[in-house]
């Protein structure tokens, strides 16, 4: 029996309704009006989906997989943690990505009746996000909520809500443009503020009461405290797409007034002294110091002021990772290993050179290697990081591209593991704006185009409702209008 979670977010469902003019309220054939017949080639539909024994049967096996679940609970105590976090991977992104897998297959399917691995799991579940600030939240309050078990403000790594989120650019006073602070026990309305006032720097931070990081309250049977003081470092790892410093990653070591202080170049003037960069914390104070292996990108944030890796070396002894012949060449697991392979943000999967930077699930498999010995147990976070950065560019190519990464990853990693005593849970923090646009005839390529408007304008089986993927713009006469795409456009574009 396998002992492992499946979590969503929740946040976007699909759109199915198109332009229209006015319509008779009274009468609503107008909500499901069909497009003309698809633009493209699409895969076959399997004949004996047509028959109604197909579906009986295929619901009596679901049902029975179900019971079995029910009846053979693996009640054993996990003594290792994964967590494969799909930063931005909402249930849009879910579907699509599912779609695309199939229609990627050699030979192709239409798509729709496919799973990513971890759809396969025995337990699912959705799960609600939000800041205690804003109601759509960022990566970095969710990463605490998940990490460190508190929810708090937006932009904020590792504290409570009574640290607002500080200036995001270099070397500015924090004071240039948060608003006066308001009587002691009052809000201001309109401000991100707390009773007490704005906190910006880490001598604030302190006083806080911030909550320690769950990556090794998570370690079985093992108390934090004992942590404090080992001399060798924790059996923990974080692997990520992005920098190592960035939101996620940086929620389950760093404690910082901004997302944003990834190095000493990025603190304003007076937190200098006060607050260390999350680059800093990570090298030199707990729990990021504790980490036995990190993997991803950020180099440049290591190497603005000195050389954040040589000292991290010199201090553990390490193995340091820049490319993945060394990756590769990092056979001493009783070492810790820091691997940072591309100066910000790692590259995205199909753009990888092999022979210089790792995948998601080669980083993925040489921390689990790393980890996996300790009699102890181990806890690791996996973050696909790169499916949220491109959904922020309006980029659906790359973003369900670095899905279905981030899905081999899983895929490999449950390979090395064994289910009696390792818990598995695969989420998101957060949802994006793409949405599925209706409705698209079975197996329409989920790059492509599904159809024309009433305007006789072409229209893509995935739309952003904002950002650089929105691509819509209003008339003279208020009338709503958007580029008229061709099929060869359409693999790139969205909306």
């Amino acid at each position: 029996m396998k002992l492992c979670v499946l979590l969503f977010a929740v946040l976007l469902t699909c759109a199915h309704a198109r332009s229209a003019p006015s319509p008779n309220l009274s009468d609503d054939k107008h909500l499901h009006e069909r497009p003309p017949p698809p633009l493209t080639k699409r895969p076959r539909i399997n004949s004996e989906e047509l028959e109604s024994e197909y579906w009986i049967s295929s619901a009596q096996e679901e049902l029975q997989l179900a019971l079995d679940v029910t009846n053979n609970l693996n009640r054993n105590v996990a003594k290792n943690v994964i967590l494969f976090l799909g930063d931005g991977m909402g249930i849009p992104t879910l579907t699509a990505a599912r779609i695309l897998k199939g229609q990627r297959q050699d030979p192709p399917t239409p798509g729709e009746e496919g799973r990513l691995v971890f759809e396969t799991f025995p337990h699912l579940a959705l799960s609600k996000t939000y800041n205690v600030d804003y109601q759509t939240p960022d990566s970095a309050g969710t990463g605490t909520a998940y990490l460190c078990g508190v929810k708090t403000n937006i932009g904020v790594l590792g504290v409570n809500a009574r640290v607002v989120e500080s200036s995001t650019s270099s070397k500015t006073s924090v004071a240039s443009w948060l608003p006066p602070v308001p009587p002691r026990g009052q809000y201001t309305n309109g401000s991100r503020r707390t009773p007490e006032g704005p906190h910006t720097c880490y001598g604030t931070i302190r006083s806080s009461q911030p909550p320690d990081s769950v990556l090794l309250l998570l370690l079985s049977l093992v108390p934090l405290y004992t942590y404090r003081y080992r001399s060798s470092l924790s059996p923990v790892g974080i692997v990520t797409t992005t920098s190592v410093t960035h939101a996620t990653p940086a929620a389950g070591y760093a404690r910082s007034a901004s997302r944003y202080f990834e190095d000493d170049s990025d603190l304003p003037t007076e937190c200098l002294g006060k607050q260390l960069s999350i680059a800093r914390q990570l090298v030199d104070e707990f729990p990021g110091n504790q980490l036995k292996v990190v993997l991803g990108g950020g180099l440049s944030h290591f190497t603005s002021h000195g050389n954040l890796t040589a000292v991290w070396q010199n201090r553990t002894g390490g193995i340091l990772a820049f490319n993945n012949e060394d990756l590769l060449n990092a056979q001493d697991t009783s070492r810790p290993l820091l691997g940072l392979f591309s100066s910000s943000h790692m590259p995205n999967h199909e753009n990888l050179n092999p022979a210089e930077t790792p995948s998601i699930k080669e980083m993925a498999l040489a921390a689990v290697r790393f980890l996996k010995d300790n009699d102890e147990g181990f806890a690791l976070l996996v973050e696909g990081g790169k499916i949220d950065i491109n959904h922020h560019y309006g980029n659906p190519y790359h973003a369900l591209r670095e899905t279905l990464a981030f899905d081999e990853a899983i895929e490999a990693v449950i390979g090395e593991i064994s289910f009696e005593d390792t818990l598995v849970v695969v989420t998101a923090d957060h949802s994006h704006t793409m949405t599925l646009n209706g409705y698209q005839p079975r197996g329409t390529p989920i790059h492509g185009l599904v159809g024309y408007d009433i305007r006789n304008v072409a229209y893509t089986s995935l739309s952003y409702a904002n950002g650089p993927g929105y691509r819509f713009s209003v008339d003279e006469n208020n009338q709503v209008s958007r580029p008229n795409v061709t099929e060869e456009e359409a693999g790139q574009y969205a909306g």
